[in-house]
């Protein structure tokens, strides 16, 4: 279940991918960008409309892992880098960058992305 508090902010956005980009080679800073918004803080989701865009894919095996994010086995388990690698591989061979990933998941266009201040 995604909760209000689990979505991003157009301003998050915008900064985290500027900063991978200014960090690491083009492919690299995107699939960094979208799976730092599949992390969890203080047990929020920080952008948990990746898990549900992730999740219309129809990819079985993303599905899964969506499923197990979302409904962890016990209240030890934790979501793998690994994990977050996969559905960010996923979202970016059908949306090909960070910024059509999150513009996409957020209803939003990659220029109103780009320009968003802290929201």
């Amino acid at each position: 279940m995604i909760r209000a508090q689990d979505k991003a902010s157009s301003g998050w956005v915008s900064r985290i991918i500027h900063r991978y980009e200014g960090l690491y080679p083009e492919g690299q800073a995107d699939r960094t960008a979208v799976a730092a918004g599949l992390e969890k803080s203080g047990g929020w989701w920080l952008a948990g409309e990746l898990l549900v865009l992730a999740d219309t894919l129809g990819d079985p095996k993303i599905s899964s892992i969506i499923h197990t994010m979302l409904n962890p086995p016990s209240r030890h388990s934790r979501v793998t880098q690994k994990q977050r690698h996969a559905v960010a591989d996923a979202l970016l061979t059908r949306y090909e960058t960070a910024w059509h990933v999150y513009a996409t998941a957020m209803g939003k266009t990659v220029d109103e992305l780009k320009s968003a201040r802290d929201d």
